[in-house]
Formats: structure tokens, sequence, C-alpha cells
């Protein structure tokens, strides 16, 4: 057998210090999060992940173990080097969940944040709820520099840990972490938190809808009524464009059931346009005309009323009808405005299936989310919050699963109020005033109780297969040298 070689023994020793200060780095930020996490609110997110990391460090300890400094050079190296890229990628994969939780600890983010996770914990819970099914973890929002809210689906790697390895998408997909990043502009205007009800929509379709019913029953119910009696009907490559747009048309219906009529006037912020290009499509949506007409026609079903009662966009001059008609200066394709005049008949029946459709053979969508007609009419408890939180009355405190997200609807109802009949210093000290009593009273209202009961833990096997999973990625990312 060889001597030990001086410099092998130096090789080891920098991999092994790698993964000593990568041990210690993780194992103090994850105690001093749970520290923190005084609520429980992430006690699952933070066990998983403690779990796997804690068994990917010790998974690799032991391969670096078998290392000997008597071995050839060029093993020992081989060696080493697959340990490092490990212990690279592992940092890459925690870095990524802690830049998140760690937003908390900053102090513009903070109240922000803590506002944040009460709508996605209102909005999220209740379904589960409804369907009496164990509530999963809920998605984690964080401030990112994007224009507008985005829930990154477990189905789809993050994008900064993109790679060609399908077991990466698996083990991104199956780690109980979902995540929904909000544009910066809600830390100074949070009452477009109103958004985390189209954002938790897609977690709610891909956590419990495709557990409880069939993973394609929405689209299914989509073409159904697109080509279905009663008129009007639409043809073949029309419904398929329908069936295209069924994942965005679940998450905005999962927004008027749980946000009503101000998830409409929030939507139209985001969609509102020239004329040309609300009538174009794009990959995921339908045409802004036909997705503001078919958010404005939901809104009518789960109200169970007439067009008269359909929300009014008069806020930002916006009527379907006009954006179709054509006028003697436009010069946008006629087959263009023709198609979307098209899906805009459509729009009634699709939003009427799309409220209606049980996921689980039983509940609609509607009564899925908790939807209270009531809440949301003139006098009801949106238009009393809304008045509180413009300080014209006093602002009552309901600790309960619903609250936080009517309160982000009444936060918008009054910021309606101040953008239409405010400007200058009057707006931005009543903006001012808004945003500090809509952040106090959302986290105020929360109900009671600490929530690591009533989430479902993970089990052991569930656990386990994470970690052979990543044990797996790290052995893939050194045999890929």
């Amino acid at each position: 057998m060889s001597e030990d070689q001086p410099i092998n023994r130096t090789r080891i020793h920098e991999t092994r210090r790698d993964l000593i200060n990568l041990r210690r780095d993780f194992e103090l930020w994850q105690h001093n999060r749970t520290i923190k996490d005084k609520l429980q609110q992430y006690h699952s997110q933070l066990g998983i992940l403690n779990r796997v990391m804690s068994s990917a460090l010790e998974r690799l300890e032991t391969q670096l173990d078998v290392s000997q400094a008597s071995q050839p050079i060029d093993r020992v190296y081989r060696s080493c080097r697959a340990v490092d890229q490990g212990l690279v990628f592992l940092k890459r994969v925690w870095d990524y969940y802690r830049s998140k939780f760690d937003q908390r600890d900053h102090a513009e983010l903070r109240d922000v944040l803590a506002a944040a996770d009460e709508v996605v914990w209102s909005c999220y819970a209740e379904a589960f709820r409804s369907a009496k099914v164990d509530c999963r973890p809920a998605p984690l929002p964080y401030i990112d520099a994007k224009y507008s809210p985005e829930a990154q689906r477990r189905c789809e790697p993050p994008p900064d840990l993109q790679a060609t390895s399908p077991e990466l998408r698996e083990f991104f997909k199956e780690m109980p972490i979902p995540v929904i990043s909000l544009p910066p502009v809600t830390v100074e205007s949070p009452w477009w938190l109103i958004f985390l009800g189209h954002e938790v929509g897609h977690q709610v379709e891909q956590d419990l809808i495709q557990v409880i019913g069939p993973a394609d029953g929405f689209r299914k119910a989509l073409r159904s009524a697109a080509t279905g009696e009663p008129d009007p009907k639409c043809d073949e490559a029309s419904a398929q464009d329908w069936e295209s747009w069924a994942e965005e048309i679940f998450a905005d219906a999962f927004s008027v059931c749980t946000m009503g009529q101000w998830a409409v006037w929030a939507m139209a912020r985001l969609e509102i346009s020239d004329g040309a290009s609300m009538i174009r499509k794009k990959a995921k949506y339908p045409p802004p005309v036909v997705r503001l007409s078919l958010l404005r026609e939901m809104v009518s079903a789960v109200r169970k009323d007439d067009k008269a009662g359909r929300p009014s966009l008069s806020d930002f001059e916006f009527e379907p009808g006009d954006i179709v008609r054509p006028k003697d200066e436009d010069k946008v394709s006629s087959i263009l405005r023709e198609k979307a005049a098209s899906n805009l008949a459509m729009t009634p029946k699709i939003a009427a299936a799309a409220i209606s459709m049980a996921p689980d053979g039983k509940k609609p969508l509607a009564e899925l989310c908790g939807w209270r007609a009531r809440e949301f009419e003139a006098k009801g408890d949106v238009y009393n919050w809304s008045k509180g939180l413009l300080g014209t009355q006093p602002l009552f405190v309901d600790k309960a699963l619903r609250a936080p997200r009517l309160i982000a609807c009444a936060a918008v109802a009054a910021w309606a109020q101040i953008a239409t009949h405010l400007d200058g210093t009057l707006r931005d000290e009543a903006s001012d005033k808004l945003r500090r009593a809509f952040l106090t009273h959302a986290v105020e209202s929360r109900e009671d109780g600490t929530r690591a009961e009533l989430v479902q833990a993970v089990t052991k096997a569930q656990a386990t297969a994470l970690e052979d999973r990543l044990a797996d990625l790290l052995k893939n990312a050194a045999d890929a040298d």
C-alpha cells in the first residue's frame, strides 16, 4: 500500500472543511428559523428541508470518508471533486429556499410578507377544509423583481435551477415547498396582494384538484361547454384554444370565488392596453378583452345575477364590445377581431361551466372556495372593512380563516376610492394610511392557534423518497463531469 501523500491529505481536508462549514451554516440557519416561527406557519416546510439537506450532507460525508490519502492522486482528486460538486449543488438548492424565507427578516419586507402569508393561507386552506382533505403545506410568498405575481408550480423547476436532468424536475415537483413571487410594487401598495387569489388557484389545482378529482376534469368541462348545447357553440380549433387556456381560466375562476368582483377590478390593471394588444391571444391566456369579459361573467355566475349585476370597469373606460367593434381608422387584422368577438360571445357559457364544475364530483368550485355572496354585497363585510381601512368607521376584528382574503378585497375597494377621487398629497397620505391599516389588520384577523397540526405531515416514505432523489441528483452531477 502506498504511503499517505501530503497533497492528498490537503485535498481531502479542503473538501471536508467545506462540508463541515455548509453543515454548520445550514444547522444554524435552521435553528434560527425554527425559533422565529413562533406560530409554526412553516413547520412542515422547514422540517422537510432539514431532513433532505441533513440526509444529503450525511451521504456526501460518507462518500468523502471512502477517500484515503494513500490512494492514487487521480482517484483522490476525482472523489473529492464529486463531493465538491455535490456541496455546490446542495447549497444552490438551500439558497433557493433560504432567500425566500429570510425576506421575513428584512425591515422593508417583513410586514407585507406577514400579510401575504395570511392571505395565502386564507385562500389555500379553505379549499382543503371544504373538500375535507388534509391540507398540504401552503405556498411561500416572497418579493421578486418581476412585473406581475407568479406561482412556481411544483411541476416546473425554478428558473435559476433549470437542468436537463429529468430527476431535477421530479425532485422539485415532489418537494412540498411551493412558492409564489410578488412584484416589488406590492411592498408600497399591498392591496395588490389580491392577485394571490389567482396564484394560489394554480397551487390548489395541482395540490388538491388533481388529487380529489380527475386531473383533466376542468379541461374537459371547458371543452364540453364550448362545443355543447345551447348556442353559441364553437368549432374544433376554438375548442382547443379554450382547453389550452384551462389552467389560467381555473386560476381566474378560483380568484373570483375567493375575491369576488375585486379580482376583476385588479386584473384590469394588468390587462388593459391598446386595442391591438387587447385582441391578441397569449400562449396561456385568452386575449385580454376575452379574459376580462370572462372574469366579469364569472362574477355574474357566482352571484347568480344577470348582466346588469356584472362588476363595472368604468374606471378604466373599458367595455369588451367596444374593443371588438371595428373602427374606420383601425388597422388591426379583421381576422383577429372576428376571432376575439367569437370568443367573447362564448364567455357566459365558459364562465358558468368554470364556476359550477365540481372538481371532486360533489362541490362546485364556488362552494369549494367557501363563496358567500353576502360578503361582497353593499353593506357586507368587504364594504364595512373597506370603510374601516379608510378610517370612516371603526375596524372590526373577525379571527376567521376567511378574514384575511376578505380584508385584501376591502383594501382594493378602499384603494379604488382613493385612486378615483383623490390626487397629489391627499392621495399619498390616504394611501399610506390604508397601507398601514391593511397590513396590521390582515395579520390581526388571522385565525387563532398554530398551524403545525393543521397541515398534513410529510410521511417517512415521502421524505425518504425525496432524500433518495436528491442523492441521485448529486451522483448524476458528479458523473456528468
